[in-house]
């Protein structure tokens, strides 16, 4: 298995596949030293984190207006709906008023920078860009095989590799770059067949070389184990990670949560309305029944607010991909090593490099069509 990059005990990280971190690259200089500059692409690399942070940001603003829009009207209503309960002095009424004022114009805020789709879409495109570099990372690799074995031979060879690798990048980049809103209208509505390949001229590896099975490995370790491991750790269903980093949690781990909540609820409005029937019945409490019904709406309203949430998360959308994805890679990577020739194994590639750009397209389809969006 792939060497991990931070100590087991620390949150999972991504991205490994790209050498990313500093032991990612330490492993593939040990492991891979033939095939090293194949795997080894700093201007990507550079490329990538610059889209990553920016996407990261604008997810971060996505979730900052969709938690600020349910919390303040929650808080909002809460506020309208227990006021009857309050002591009746003027100054609980200045503040009842300012907490139903405040939360609502905070929603309205919230609300209008969701419904501006400003900071989605950067998210989106941005995170398109991110994919799109990794898939024509590892798509080099699979369909470019004579330059990949070409490149192997010397020094010279290997820079000549570079600079001509280089040239194919710079080439991707500006069909990408300035035409990112049109580029992510096309990866959302088009058919798959069309936007698959990164690299439509392909080259066939010498099948009985010993370069190829190098990359063999490599791309097990690289794409097969990592894409994987990507998709088991979405589909996780506990975690370690600390209940104010909610939105980090796999989407499993947060159904649970939010759905033992709402069953709360339930059994919280069940007995709430048991006890209104018993005073209705045996008692004159005014005042008793007031709570009661105050307590009954104040629940609803909090239920309301974290179905709200689920249904912005998408959690359940959210674990029938990462499901079908890992079923998915699982099939192929069960094909590729039980795969004894080499074009056979070259096509388990393939196939996982179309799967790949499949679960990016349902990404996208599924956040591009929400019209409120937490994930």
């Amino acid at each position: 298995m792939f060497e991990p990059s931070v100590p087991v005990e620390d949150e999972h990280v991504f991205n490994g596949d790209l050498l990313t971190h500093k032991t990612d690259l330490e492993f593939a200089m040990r492991r891979f030293p033939r095939i090293l500059h194949i795997l080894d692409h700093p201007r990507l690399r550079a490329e990538f984190a610059k889209y990553d942070r920016v996407a990261n940001e604008a997810r971060g603003k996505v979730r900052l207006y969709g938690f600020l829009a349910v919390t303040a009207s929650t808080l909002a209503l809460l506020a309208l709906a227990t006021r009857p309960v309050w002591p009746h002095a003027l100054w609980n009424r200045w503040l009842a008023g300012a907490f139903e004022f405040g939360g609502m114009v905070a929603a309205l805020i919230a609300i209008g920078g969701l419904w501006s789709g400003k900071w989605k879409h950067r998210w989106l495109t941005s995170r398109l860009m991110t994919e799109r570099l990794r898939q024509w990372h590892f798509q080099l690799i699979v369909r470019r095989g004579h330059e990949v074995e070409a490149s192997c031979k010397d020094e010279a060879s290997i820079k000549t590799f570079q600079e001509e690798r280089d040239r194919w990048l710079e080439h991707f980049l500006m069909e990408y770059r300035g035409h990112l809103d049109s580029q992510l209208e096309s990866t959302i509505e088009d058919p798959l067949e069309k936007i698959a390949w990164l690299h439509e001229d392909c080259s066939k590896y010498a099948y009985d070389g010993t370069i190829l099975k190098e990359v063999f490995v490599a791309y097990e370790l690289l794409r097969f184990n990592h894409q994987y491991g990507f998709a088991v750790c979405k589909l996780e269903s506990s975690t370690i990670m600390p209940i104010w980093k909610f939105l980090k949690w796999p989407a499993k781990a947060q159904r649970s949560v939010l759905s033992g909540a709402t069953f709360m609820l339930f059994v919280t409005a069940l007995i709430l309305s048991a006890l209104l029937i018993c005073v209705n019945l045996f008692s004159e409490a005014e005042a008793l029944e007031l709570y009661l019904r105050t307590a009954a709406i104040a629940v609803a309203i909090i239920g309301a607010a974290l179905s709200t949430i689920y249904e912005g998360l998408g959690v359940d959308a959210e674990i029938d991909r990462y499901r079908e994805y890992r079923e998915k890679i699982s099939r192929l990577h069960d094909r590729f090593k039980h795969s004894t020739e080499g074009a056979q194994r070259l096509r388990c590639m393939e196939d996982m490099e179309y799967a790949s750009v499949e679960e990016m397209q349902d990404f996208l389809r599924a956040h591009q069509k929400a019209k409120f969006v937490l994930a």
